[in-house]
């Protein structure tokens, strides 16, 4: 998951205008990601669905770790295993 992190973010860089140092524009990477290049706004949603699938992960290892993992964030209610199955990063029930 990092792996792929690093590598849309490379590929944005390479894509993003460059200032007058050369360096990539990073502000108007941002803001040009919705409209022009669409190789741009398509790698810079990838990257953020990347971004939250890895917070996703942290958040369920975190609840395991704390012995929360398998119990609804909204009810507090043990989870039904084919939830579980089905979505292993859960944290609601249905």
């Amino acid at each position: 998951m990092v792996d792929q992190i690093v590598a849309l973010s490379v590929a944005c860089h390479e894509l993003a205008p460059r200032s007058e140092t050369g360096l990539p524009a990073l502000p108007a990477l941002v803001k040009g990601a919705g409209r022009g290049d669409t190789r741009l706004a398509d790698l810079v949603g990838r990257l953020m669905a990347a971004h939250h699938e890895l917070a996703e992960i942290e958040a369920a290892l975190a609840r395991v770790g704390t012995g929360q993992f398998g119990f609804c964030e909204s009810c507090s209610l043990p989870m039904e295993r084919e939830w579980l199955s089905e979505s292993d990063l859960a944290a609601i029930a249905g």
